[in-house]
């Protein structure tokens, strides 16, 4: 399990279009340092969550919480 910790607030703003998805900021810092974390796995869970975000250190902390919970969690078949 990680040392660092995430410390913040996620926040999804509702699209203002039908055709766009909803936005997602971020509050806070991330102490978790990526080498706690398998390389693949984490580029991989970045490139997933770029759907959710066009900020690159946005994606990872999503991607980093998701591995938190499970370390294989973008390895699994949808």
């Amino acid at each position: 399990m990680p040392e660092g910790r995430f410390t913040g607030e996620y926040e999804i703003i509702p699209p203002v279009k039908k055709a766009e998805g909803p936005k997602l900021t971020m509050t806070g810092t991330d102490t978790r340092p990526d080498t706690d974390y398998d390389p693949e796995q984490l580029a991989m869970g970045i490139k997933v969550e770029m759907e959710h975000t066009d900020d690159p250190e946005v994606a990872k902390v999503i991607a980093k919480t998701q591995l938190d919970e499970d370390p294989k969690y973008y390895s699994h078949e949808g």
